[in-house]
């Protein structure tokens, strides 16, 4: 992590913090949820992915609020670097699906070995039980009773768990000491990450290794904690939160930052408390440049050379402008990166949360700093910690399905 050099200008400030930083390892919901994941759970998850993929051409995830966000987040970050593989396609849908897209996704259902995995927490939309009963509907066509209740799993909390096993569907937990706020290390998650063959564990323990290496250190040595303090000021003194991605891979990540970061956002800002997101090195967007900015940069370490087989010389291309190789033409969009940021018009502070690689430690690792930012945000701020940003509307629709 680089940029905490400001903690310097800003010591006074954050001075004041002091007790609540001596408290860091009390009543952490982020760090329970990752601290509870066990291996045997894992391995159960492992088996039935495995029973999944085997006995399914799709599997249709069906969620909604900060869940699904969390979901497509992980899965649009780390679905990239999963091997090729055989097996079950994935696809996620939400409550705010379309009519016409749920009716070409029942047809689809219709007679297709598929798995249906409904994924919510609290209580769910109205809609969302309605999507679930339509495509519900169209896999139990044909099918035995005790067949169709081992393709649906339920993904909720204790109340509806109760209800999975009434109707003889399979179910998953989702973390107790969460908040309905910290779930990428929940169960849902890591069996979805599974079925797309990423090995989720390692997710687990990268996101434990980067913990560790706070563990020790106090107030604002902690660099997640420091991190949470600078934040809380930059807020204060009217910066815009802005989050600057390496590419476009990271859009569904930004829109779960935004979401779980938002209501200590408007805590801590005075005026509006908005956030903005960059994206990309190459082509950038046009903001007004009033205003301060606090950003944060996600860098991906890009010693690796890019190499691909060479073409034939009547093959290869020649584009007006064009450089001859990766290795001449990416250093000259890093080297304009370190010009305008370098810029006093560029906004300030910038700081950057670098991954050494881009695999599940590290992915892991940078879910885990984020949760544990907003866990202490909160904690500094004596925030509430349960999530209430979402609601749903009400229901157009009669649902009898009740727990």
């Amino acid at each position: 992590m680089g940029g905490l050099a400001m903690l310097k200008t800003h010591k006074a400030a954050l001075e004041s913090f002091g007790k609540k930083l001596e408290d860091k390892q009390k009543a952490w919901r982020s760090l329970d949820v990752l601290m509870a994941a066990k291996p045997p759970t894992w391995d159960n998850l492992r088996e039935l992915s495995e029973e999944l993929t085997a006995n399914n051409q799709l599997v249709v995830v069906l969620s909604e609020g900060l869940l699904e966000a969390t979901l497509r987040a992980a899965h649009s970050t780390l679905g990239p670097l999963a091997p090729h593989h055989p097996g079950a396609s994935l696809r996620f849908v939400s409550s705010s699906l379309s009519t016409e897209v749920l009716a070409t996704l029942c047809r689809e259902i219709r007679g297709k070995r598929t798995s249906l995995l409904l994924v919510f927490q609290g209580e769910p939309s109205s809609r969302l039980l309605w999507c679930f009963e339509q495509m519900y509907s169209q896999l139990a066509l044909g099918r035995r009773v005790e067949e169709v209740r081992r393709r649906v799993i339920i993904a909720a909390e204790k109340g509806w768990q109760e209800w999975a096993k009434k109707n003889k569907f399979r179910y998953l937990s989702l973390p107790e000491r969460s908040s309905g706020r910290y779930l990428f290390f929940s169960e849902p998650v890591a069996l979805t990450l599974m079925l797309a063959g990423i090995p989720a564990w390692q997710c687990v323990e990268g996101g434990r290794s980067l913990l560790r290496t706070f563990d020790k250190k106090a107030g604002l040595a902690d660099s997640l904690l420091a991190y949470s303090a600078l934040r809380e000021v930059q807020l204060g003194e009217s910066a815009r939160e802005s989050l600057l991605l390496p590419d476009e891979t990271f859009l569904d990540f930004a829109r779960w930052w935004r979401l779980l970061s938002e209501d200590s956002r408007q805590e801590f800002t005075e005026d509006q408390g908005e956030s903005r997101l960059e994206v990309g090195a190459v082509l950038q967007e046009r903001f007004p440049e009033k205003g301060r900015q606090w950003v944060t940069e996600i860098l991906i370490d890009r010693e690796r050379e890019f190499e691909n087989e060479k073409v034939s010389k009547e093959n290869s291309l020649s584009w007006p402008g064009a450089t001859r190789s990766w290795g001449e033409g990416e250093p000259r969009y890093l080297t304009t990166l370190e010009t305008q940021r370098a810029d006093e018009t560029h906004a300030q502070p910038c700081v950057r949360l670098t991954l050494r690689r881009l695999d599940p430690m590290s992915i892991g690792a940078l879910f885990a700093f984020f949760e544990g930012v907003v866990s202490a945000s909160h904690k500094l701020a004596d925030l509430d910690d349960d999530w209430d940003l979402l609601q749903a509307r009400a229901a157009t629709i009669p649902i009898e399905s009740q727990v």
